[in-house]
């Protein structure tokens, strides 16, 4: 499916993801090992098949000092055991990660036909991995993925360094509108820094997202917001993140205004909440937050950053457990926080 041919034929309607032929087949392994120097990748729930040549693997603590091996498929041994393009540097055992068919192509197609037609995009359930950014340019587009029992089905496994999901404007000292997403999940895998990242975003709405949710997924940020402008989010789900929720501000085109956060988990993140825009409201309401170092910061660096409403009600708030058990609650300097 090209893109000149999509645009007319899916106009109003959903753009299937499928249809630009992607492969919902990537699998969760928490049982893989490999030798520093070696390419032979092991695994006890014999998960391979002679089909998974040439796929993407993300092997958790098998690269250099430790950080992800990221690679492809080479060979096929037998269902326990596969050849890698590129050899371990640090030795694993009983290791995380994620294997399957590169979906990059797909994305990128689908991305473009709806940045031409402004449609409706539609992710069938099913775990499709992607080694590069997902990006929406200029927004004015509704992304919609598959739920059962109030959890996201339709999942994108990013390996990858940057962000998984990305939205922002052509001209970044522009706006952008309407990006409205629903029933997704993001995990990431390879050392990304965002799960979902928003720029310069504004009248938009995020139900039912989820940020790693998977065994071994990790990012610096779960949802980084720069620059929001009346966003609103319900059951936001974020996990093992530096800091789930990041409200940031470039000073333009203005300062972050109004932001809801209505019901969700975050959990296993150091920080919950950190604060760096001047902002004018934010309402967290109805979460669900467990196991963190900081429920909230606000920049201590700044020395003018002004809230003028934040509201935090009706949150059941549960620090303790392990290395999360000395929790605080803000970590700010006062002067210039109203």
């Amino acid at each position: 499916m090209s893109s000149s041919q999509s645009i007319e034929k899916f106009k109003g309607l959903f753009v299937n993801l499928q249809a630009a032929g992607a492969v919902p087949d990537c699998r969760v392994l928490t049982d893989m090992a490999i030798t520093a120097t070696d390419t032979t990748l092991t695994s006890a729930s014999v998960p391979f098949s002679a089909g998974d040549i040439g796929k993407v693997v993300c092997v958790n603590g098998a690269g250099v000092a430790g950080g992800p091996l990221v690679t492809t498929i080479a060979a096929f041994t037998d269902e326990g055991s596969v050849e890698l393009a590129d050899s371990a540097a640090t030795t694993v055992t009983g290791a995380s990660g994620v294997f399957g068919t590169d979906n990059a192509a797909a994305f990128a197609e689908l991305s473009a036909v709806c940045a031409v037609a402004g449609r409706r995009y539609l992710i069938p359930a099913g775990w499709y991995l992607t080694t590069q950014t997902v990006a929406f340019v200029d927004a004015f587009i509704e992304i919609e993925g598959d739920a059962r029992d109030n959890v996201a089905s339709s999942v994108i496994v990013y390996v990858g360094t940057g962000a998984a999901v990305s939205v922002y404007p052509t001209d970044l000292d522009a706006q952008c509108f309407a990006c409205n997403i629903k029933n997704l999940a993001i995990v990431c895998y390879g050392g990304a820094t965002d799960g979902l990242k928003l720029r310069n975003l504004s009248q938009s709405n995020f139900d039912n997202i989820g940020i790693n949710q998977a065994d071994g997924a990790s990012s610096t940020v779960g949802f980084n917001l720069i620059n929001p402008n009346i966003l609103t989010f319900k059951g936001t789900i974020a996990q093992k993140c530096g800091t789930s929720i990041l409200i940031d501000s470039t000073g333009f085109p203005w300062d972050a205004t109004q932001i809801v956060f209505h019901g969700g988990n975050l959990y296993e993140n150091t920080t919950a909440f950190d604060i760096r825009a001047n902002t004018v409201s934010v309402t967290i309401q109805n979460m669900h937050i467990e196991r963190f170092t900081t429920l909230l910061n606000l920049d201590k660096n700044n020395a003018h950053l002004q809230v003028e409403r934040l509201v935090f009600e009706d949150n059941e708030v549960l620090a303790g457990g392990g290395s999360f058990a000395d929790a605080t609650l803000v970590n700010a300097v006062a002067p210039g926080i109203s």
